[in-house]
């Protein structure tokens, strides 16, 4: 079993941070750096036109698979442990359709191509090849978080702005990140946090998280006030949109495993 982490025995984390992430036993992941690899960095996030396929180089897997060299010490194992991604796995929310699917026209040409038109995405992967090898899956991970932060980008900081606008706050900037620990966080200098893993989650959790995390502009805690405010926000659904968000993590990585 993963260590857990040290805030794990507070209910909500630190102030400022929305919970943590559980995994499909009981316990919290460990906190691990952020990876990026020539994997997402080369043929993906150099995209202009979202309405063109382009084709992912194969020895490109080989490049994130030894990567990276960022585990800290014994993290090796632990950083194989990545979400399972099949056939079967899709995306199907108002924010994102995204799948996987494979493409005899691929055989011998490419192992893999994707295709991106606006909010619909499709991973080609061409027949025969060993998908479920860890190699393949740690890049088939990187490539999912790599259009996980495209289509991030372009939805939550507008989505943040017009709710800061309605509820009248002020926040000093967003950024979007493969945090692996928690869905989203505020620092006190109202700067905000938001995990790209978020693109995974229906439209109204979505919501809550970017809620919730501007409800700490004005009370950088989880006592009553903050829940108040938070309140205030979702017409008096906090609590309830919290544990659907919960509940929301624990199906996702019973069925799937671990975001990393």
């Amino acid at each position: 079993m993963v260590q857990a982490h040290p805030e794990a025995r507070k209910p909500f984390g630190t102030s400022g941070r929305l919970f943590f992430l559980p995994d499909a036993a009981s316990g919290f992941p460990g906190t691990t750096p952020e990876i990026t690899t020539a994997a997402t960095e080369i043929p993906i996030a150099t995209i202009e036109n979202p309405n063109a396929a382009i084709e992912i180089p194969i020895v490109a897997i080989e490049n994130s698979g030894a990567a990276t060299g960022i585990a800290h010490r014994d993290d090796r194992k632990k950083q194989d442990r990545h979400m399972k991604i099949d056939l079967a796995f899709r995306i199907d929310t108002e924010l994102l359709q995204l799948r996987f699917q494979t493409d005899p026209s691929l055989t011998g040409r490419s192992e893999a191509t994707l295709t991106r038109r606006l909010s619909h995405v499709t991973i080609h992967l061409a027949p025969g090849a060993d998908w479920d090898s860890p190699e393949r899956q740690r890049w088939l991970n990187d490539i999912l978080a790599e259009q996980l932060r495209i289509q991030a980008k372009a939805i939550l900081p507008s989505r943040l702005d017009e709710m800061a606008r309605r509820f009248d706050l002020r926040y000093h900037g967003v950024t979007i990140k493969r945090m692996h620990t928690r869905w989203g966080s505020c620092s006190e200098l109202g700067n905000i946090n938001l995990s790209l893993w978020l693109m995974l989650a229906p439209a109204h959790l979505v919501d809550y998280v970017i809620k919730h995390e501007l409800a700490h502009l004005n009370e950088m805690n989880h006592g009553p006030r903050f829940w108040a405010e938070l309140d205030r926000m979702t017409g008096g659904r906090a609590r309830q949109l919290e544990r659907e968000m919960k509940q929301f993590a624990r199906s996702l990585f019973a069925q799937r495993g671990r975001l990393r």
